[in-house]
């Protein structure tokens, strides 16, 4: 008997519950979480009721983990570094939740109901800062603006998506969605988080021309002239968009004119160490040898991909490159077909991929974390389409 024909036991849908909602709501329990999810992966697979040869990229992220492992004792200073070697393990998502999702079923729809919920209440917790307990800029339940802007931009595009492409079987999942989503735009905007929204916004264009075709044109028109006209008429949107404009790239004070020489300087590091990197935690000790006076923000150099390559050299981005071309054409390939949770896949990578541009989303925990647990069960997904259970398992 194969694992997904036995009763479902009903401490998962409570795991589930846990899981999908403590990515919005707090790191620890979702990193606890985890844990778990890996032991309970361990445990299945011990039991042979999982096989990970239905795991397209085993070898992939065994890569991964050893050049992002040696970066720690081959970087600047192996002290520090050590003491986060293992900080890659938060992408065991990916594979965990593939597993969980490829043997077992209704997995995915209730992972992303739950992951709305939290989302709910993060938008709900960021309303009142806002407009109750006078915060200038709403952030949940996490320390900054921007990681709560981007866990809840990834999100928004989720469920968009799973409504354009009727991804849920019942009534009442529709209208949950459904109402769900102002929600969800509110908590996005009162962030005021620029690369967030332009993330989600080029996504929003980007999956509705694909579902809707020359309707989705025409509607994407009408979102851009909303979307202006909200940025103009809401003073502190307004703000912060005309600094995308204005001087502000070239005055290293400001939140946009910082990236630049942080850029600057990302690409020196790659350059005097192409192979392994520097290791964690080294960025702002490496970086001030590039800088003549310091920057108001240092702790990383504000692009996701500048900076896996500069912690662990040119080959583990190479690889983690790879990866992600491989999801990209998959998630691609399963949207452009109208498969289920096809449309979703893509929205989710690329309003990730988006915001790695201005973002280190792949060292920001809450951030990766989310990514990882969705793409991994999307791919489990549509790794069942591609080879059914009794094929994979070695017993049939």
């Amino acid at each position: 008997m194969l694992p997904n024909e036995r009763a479902r036991p009903p401490w998962r849908t409570l795991f589930l519950l846990l899981l999908g909602s403590a990515h919005l709501i707090s790191i620890s329990a979702t990193q606890s979480l985890l844990a778990g999810l890996v032991i309970y992966v361990v445990y299945r697979i011990y039991r042979q009721d999982y096989h990970l040869n239905v795991f397209p990229y085993v070898i992939t992220f065994a890569i991964i983990f050893l050049l992002a492992s040696l970066s720690a004792p081959l970087g600047v200073n192996p002290e520090k570094s050590l003491k986060k070697i293992f900080g890659w393990w938060i992408y065991l998502f990916f594979p965990t939740m593939f597993l969980m999702v490829y043997y077992e079923e209704n997995i995915l729809p209730r992972l992303a109901c739950f992951i709305t919920l939290g989302a709910n209440v993060a938008a709900t917790v960021g309303a009142y800062q806002f407009f109750i307990g006078g915060m200038d800029r709403a952030t949940g339940f996490f320390a900054h603006a921007l990681t709560y802007a981007n866990t809840l931009s990834i999100v928004l595009c989720l469920v968009i998506a799973m409504l354009l492409s009727h991804d849920y079987t019942r009534r009442w999942e529709f209208w949950y969605y459904a109402l769900s989503l102002p929600l969800i735009l509110l908590g996005l905007g009162i962030s005021i988080s620029r690369g967030p929204m332009l993330s989600a916004l080029i996504t929003l264009l980007l999956i509705l021309v694909i579902r809707l075709r020359r309707r989705g044109v025409l509607i994407c028109g009408l979102i851009l002239v909303f979307s202006g006209l909200l940025i103009v008429s809401t003073p502190d949107l307004k703000n912060r968009y005309v600094e995308l404009v204005d001087k502000s790239w070239a005055d290293p004070h400001t939140s946009v004119g910082v990236r630049i020489p942080l850029w600057k300087v990302a690409v020196k590091i790659i350059a005097d160490h192409p192979i392994f990197g520097i290791g964690e935690r080294n960025f702002r000790q490496v970086a001030l040898a590039h800088l003549e006076t310091p920057l108001h923000t240092m702790a990383h150099a504000h692009n996701a991909y500048l900076q896996f390559a500069l912690t662990h050299g040119i080959p583990a981005f190479c690889v983690l490159a790879y990866l992600l071309a491989r999801i990209f054409l998959v998630a691609t390939r399963k949207a452009l077909s109208a498969a289920p949770f096809g449309l979703a896949s893509l929205a989710v990578l690329c309003v990730f991929l988006l915001e790695g541009l201005t973002e280190n989303v792949l060292g920001d925990s809450e951030v990766a974390m989310l990514f990882f647990s969705l793409m991994g069960a999307f791919t489990g997904l549509f790794q069942r389409d591609r080879l059914p259970l009794r094929a994979a398992d070695p017993s049939s």
